[in-house]
């Protein structure tokens, strides 16, 4: 039985290391060092389809968090987004990232992806 646990942890810890390096071919993060990303949206803005649509494009996972009929939950993204109530807000490990625009602008100053954990 130890000879059968020594080759099977040997056998995973060379696939992690060929799934790792492929990722790192691909010049994309693996999903277990990214951070989490978390979108603030209502349904009916066209802002917020603008930013999940740039997040989609680079391959971010992220959570969306609808605010369009819950009170409460607009003012905890009004508290976490240093008062902004506008919509969206979009957060990286519970940290402020910005708005629609902020993240377009962090995007075109190659800056984005840092933020972000993809780098």
């Amino acid at each position: 039985m130890d000879i059968y646990n020594e080759v099977s942890t040997k056998n995973f810890k060379k696939l992690y290391f060929m799934i790792l390096i492929r990722w790192m071919a691909c010049n994309r993060t693996p999903h277990f060092f990214m951070k989490k990303i978390e979108i603030y949206t209502t349904n009916y803005c066209p802002f917020c389809v603008k930013a999940k649509s740039l997040l989609n494009k680079k391959k971010i996972k992220f959570s969306e968090i609808d605010v369009s009929n819950d009170e409460a939950l607009r003012e905890k993204m009004s508290a976490m987004a240093n008062g902004a109530r506008s919509v969206p807000q979009i957060f990286a490990d519970n940290i402020h990232i910005g708005d629609c625009d902020k993240i377009h602008k962090l995007d075109q100053e190659k800056k984005l992806d840092k933020l972000l954990g993809l780098e």
